[in-house]
Order: structure tokens, then sequence, then C-alpha cells
């Protein structure tokens, strides 16, 4: 019996585009200069890969989540996920301008003389070259995002409930009660821009007990309040969600969500519980990059 010798997929590569434009806007990020014992930073773009490098996912799977997100990491790992990365950097091609173009009347296209047509296209080359730049900045921030999830995990543990600690705003740190879930805790319900359907929350997020649970809920809403106060560079509205950076969708629904005896947070009063709980790391962040290195955590 004859066998079929298969090739060994190969590796991808970074191109110099796309390592000299995420060099470049991470040059100053204070999470660059702080180094682990390996030499390398934690904020290290050699672990940062496509969505085609993933070998948990499925090709039907990995088609799923290129739809709906931008980057995702696990909790195993110092790897990154990004959307479109292999892109980054790069300027538009004729495949960016046809995804505009094949939607347009052709038929009234057809009927424009040469010179307006001509004027036509260079406004869709000019729309298209500026939705490219604005989403690779977009990308700057779902690597710093990531980033941050791993470090959180991995090299500051504990950090996420410790920022919590002596809090009742997100339920109790660290555990997965149902404090946040039960959908009539919600007192206003949300309109999606992009559909008009009323909106309670995604069912992704309100697992209880299963994956996802409160537990995951509060490291994501610090986890962005920490990229927010990482990065000048705020979302674009390509980005989808609150181009503030702060509490973006879907999680404003927590702000909206009752508090017994208290009533709900708001947007302002999410936004500043988050950054006044974040500041004590940020401090131990900054002091870190000064030495070069972690230090003895200042939770003791």
């Amino acid at each position: 019996m004859n066998r079929v010798r298969r090739t060994p997929k190969k590796a991808w590569e970074m191109s110099e585009t796309v390592e000299d434009y995420l060099s470049n806007v991470y040059k100053d990020n204070i999470l660059s200069q702080i180094k682990l014992p390996s030499g390398k930073s934690l904020l290290d773009t050699t672990n940062f890969n496509p969505y085609s490098e993933d070998s948990r996912l499925t090709t039907a799977k990995r088609k799923e989540i290129e739809k709906r997100t931008r980057g995702y990491t696990y909790p195993s790992n110092d790897k990154v996920f990004i959307n479109n990365l292999e892109t980054t950097g790069f300027p538009p091609n004729q495949s960016d301008f046809n995804f505009y173009y094949d939607k347009l009347d052709k038929e009234k296209l057809n009927k424009l003389s040469d010179s307006k047509r001509t004027s036509f296209n260079n406004s869709i080359w000019k729309q298209v070259t500026e939705q490219k730049l604005a989403e690779d900045k977009d990308l700057g921030r779902t690597g710093l995002h990531e980033s941050i999830h791993n470090l959180t995990n991995r090299h500051y543990k504990n950090s996420i409930v410790e920022m919590l600690r002596g809090t009742s705003e997100l339920g109790s740190g660290g555990d997965r009660t149902d404090y946040f879930h039960p959908t009539e805790r919600i007192t206003t319900k949300y309109i999606d821009p992009d559909t008009g359907d009323f909106e309670t929350r995604p069912a992704r997020y309100s697992e209880v007990g299963g994956k996802k649970g409160t537990r995951f809920e509060q490291d994501e809403l610090l986890t962005q309040a920490l990229t927010n106060a990482l990065t000048s560079q705020k979302p674009s509205k390509y980005a989808g969600g609150n181009t503030s950076g702060i509490n973006s969708l879907p999680y404003m629904l927590y702000q909206n969500m009752d508090r017994p005896g208290q009533g709900p947070l708001g947007q302002k009063g999410m936004e500043e519980f988050l950054m006044k709980r974040i500041q004590p790391f940020m401090n131990q962040l900054k002091s870190d990059s000064e030495a070069g290195y972690i230090q003895n955590s200042i939770w003791k």
C-alpha cells in the first residue's frame, strides 16, 4: 500500500513590513521596557500570530471567528492571535477596493463619463485607504489588549483579583458567582446600532458555571481600562463599540445593571470605578518599566 507523504505546513514568518509597523507602534510603550528572565519583553511582537497559525481551530471555526473577533489569546501561553495580522502596515490592495466596488449599482456606474468614473474610483480608493490605516491602528490596540490579558494571567498573577479586592461593583473578585448574570438586572435595554434590534446581553458572556463566568467579565473590563491607560490610540469608528476605549460594547451593558440598594453605576460611574481600581497596578507597571524587570508585587 502506497502512502501519500504530506508536505509539512510551513511555519508562518512575520514579514519585515508587519514587524516594522508593530515595532513603531510599541516602541514607547512601558510594557516594552519590562523584560522577562528570558530577555523578551512583556509586549513581545514575536508572540503575535495570524488566526491561520492556531492549530486548535478547524477551518470552519476560524472562518467563523474571523467575522466577529479582532484577536484572542489563551491563558496557557504567551501567544496572541490577531485577525489580518499578515496585512498590517501594507497599503490597501485591489481586493480591498473590490470589496466596496462590488456593492455599488453597476448600472448607474456605467452611465458615468470616463472622467467622472475616474474621479469616483479615486474617491473609493481614498475611503479604502483611510479605513485600512484606521484598522491597522486598531490592530495595534488589539495586540496590546491581548498582551495585557497574558501578563495579568501569567506574569502578574492574581492582579485582577487584587484590583477588585474590597469592592462589590463587579461581584466578588475572581469567583464565578451569578451576581452579574440574571438579565432582569439590566434596567436599560441596548439597541444594536447595526441591526436596530433590542439586546439584553450577549449569550457568550452569561454562561453561569461555564467556561466564561464573572471572572471572565471582570478580567475583560479591567483589561479594557488598562488598554486605554497604556495607549493614546483610541478605537476607530471601524472597530465597533464605544470609541472612548473604556467599557466598550458589549460590556457597556454592565453599567446598567441594578445593584441592590444602590442602583446602576452608569457609564461615568463604571469608567471612574475601573480607572480607580487599575491605578495601583499602573503604578507598579511604571515602576517596573523604569527598573526593566518585574519587581516584587505591590500586593503582599
